[in-house]
Parts: C-alpha cells; structure tokens; sequence
C-alpha cells in the first residue's frame, strides 16, 4: 500500500504546481497547501487496474510510473495521471442541480510504479472543492486540446443537434462548428444582446438566469431559459447562398444576465462557414441520387 511522506517543503507546494498548466486557472481558489496530499509509491505497487474507477488525480514529483496502454506510456516529472477525472468534475459542476459528489470515469489502463515514486495526489472530492468557482474559459486555455475539445463537444452539440434548422446537418459537421466555440463569462447584468443591435455572434448558454426585454409586445422583464442566443443568425445562413456583403440580422430584444453567465461563442463567420459546407455536400448527395436515377431508372 502506497504511504504518505512527510513533506516540509509543503508551504511551497503552490510554486511548483505553477508548472503545471492546468492549476494556472486555480489561483483564486482554495490553499493548494490545504488540499494536495504528498504520497509515496513503492516500486511495483499498482495504482490503479484496468477499468477501475479513480477517484484521484496524481502528479508525479519524482520516479517514473508505467501506463500499460496498447503502447506503453512512461510519466514522469511534473506529468499527470487522471486528467479525466478533471474533465468529469468540470461538467458535472455546471450540472443543474450539481451532484454531491463527483463521478469517478475509469481508468483507460493499469497504471504501476517503475520504481519508488514520490507524488501528489488530489482527491475527486478535494478537486471540485478546488475548482469551485472557476471560471469555465480559465480552465479551457489551461487544459489539454483532447481535454477541451470533449467539454466543447459536451456542452455545445446536443444543444446545437435540437435545432431545427440543424436537423439535417451532418454531425460531423456540427463537431467541427462545436471545435470553434470559445469559453466566454458575463457578470451579473452583463447584456449579452442589446435591443436593435446586429447579431453577428451566438452564445451557447452553459449555466445561466437570464432576462428579456421585447418592445414589440411590450414586455419589460420576464425570465428567460433559453439555451441557445442568436439563432436568427444560424437561419440566415441557412437561407442564404453566399455571404458576400451580407448584412446580419437585428435584435429586437434585450437579453441581460441575472446572475453570472457562462456560455460558448459562436461568430458569423463561423455559422456561415457551417452552412455553407451543409449546402454543398447535400446539394452533392442530390446531384447523384438524380445522376443514379437518370441512368438505373428502374432501381
């Protein structure tokens, strides 16, 4: 069993954790001091067997462990074993109403010590008390782009796949649309979309209060639960054949946070591209379903 070492050297733990990019979005949060653990792992002990859940993140400071994957995988100084774990936490923090504990995803390999490993660990629990408040787009620049773009696809494709507009869009193309979204945040009374403005951008909603404001049917102020901001924009492009000097679409609403807003941006030129490809690759398939018609007539 691995045991913990006494580390006098823990009042610098924050320093050195700076090294590794992930914690760069963490330091408004807890004490790191007061929620990483220092561990030992003697040689040959197992940390965790294939397809067990982990419920811990580990750093290793020095030794080496061994990642049994089709290809072996040796981590060493400063590298980090259960990057999913922090994937899980991320989603399941934005989760309405949040769970009480974090879920614990599977480890994808045996991991095993080469030989004595001195480590930090972070425990699943410990790491959502650290994540806590962060920001969504900090986290995103300070992760791995594997890491990024399953959050970006979590969030953002169920959503973007409910669409009508959209239903007959090929989901690859979706993921490459989901691929462009950027992490954005607004502050409590933030206006996402003011009233008689161009809408040149779209904002899938993360975690959100939002309120309304509509001249035309007079309402001043109602609550407002839609997940998805800009979709005059999306029907434009859909209706539209080229975007050569294409004036965007007008609000006619004010839309304004209630409380903190997370979302993910989607510009013009983005949507427009989307589209775009949608359009040549159905007008394709029809170009040769009429070519197989004209020459297989009785197939």
């Amino acid at each position: 069993m691995p045991n913990y070492f006494p580390f006098k050297t823990l009042g610098l733990i924050k320093g050195p954790f700076l090294k590794v990019k992930i914690f760069h979005a963490l330091k408004g949060g807890p004490t790191l001091k007061r929620l990483v653990k220092p561990k030992i792992y003697r040689k040959g002990s197992v940390l965790f067997g294939k397809d067990d859940p982990f419920g811990e993140m580990v750093i290793v400071l020095k030794g080496t462990l061994n990642v049994m994957l089709e290809q072996a995988l040796e981590l060493g100084e400063w590298d980090i074993f259960g990057k999913e774990l922090l994937g899980e936490i991320i989603i399941s923090s934005r989760m309405s109403p949040p769970p009480s504990s974090p879920s614990h995803p599977p480890s994808r390999a045996e991991v095993k010590a080469n030989k004595k490993v001195d480590a930090f660990v972070i425990s699943a629990n410990d790491l959502q008390l650290l994540m806590k408040d962060v920001e969504l787009k900090k986290v995103m620049v300070n992760i791995s782009p594997y890491l990024s773009g399953q959050i970006r696809l979590h969030f953002c494709l169920p959503l973007l796949s409910k669409l009508p507009a959209l239903e007959k869009v090929h989901e690859k193309a979706l993921e490459a649309l989901c691929k462009q979204a950027v992490p954005v945040s607004f502050s409590p009374l933030s206006v996402l979309v003011r009233d008689c403005s161009d809408i040149n951008k779209m904002f899938i909603i993360v975690s959100v209060r939002l309120r309304s404001y509509d001249k035309k049917v007079g309402i001043l102020s109602k609550e407002c639960s839609d997940k998805f901001l800009g979709e005059e924009l999306l029907q434009q492009a859909l209706n539209t054949d080229s975007s050569d000097n294409l004036k965007p679409p007008v609000s006619t609403i004010l839309i304004r946070a209630v409380t903190k807003v997370e979302a993910f941006r989607l510009m013009a030129s983005h949507v427009r591209w989307m589209c775009q490809e949608f359009r040549k690759r159905f007008y394709e398939e029809e170009w040769t379903i009429n070519v197989f018609k004209k020459w297989f007539p009785s197939r």
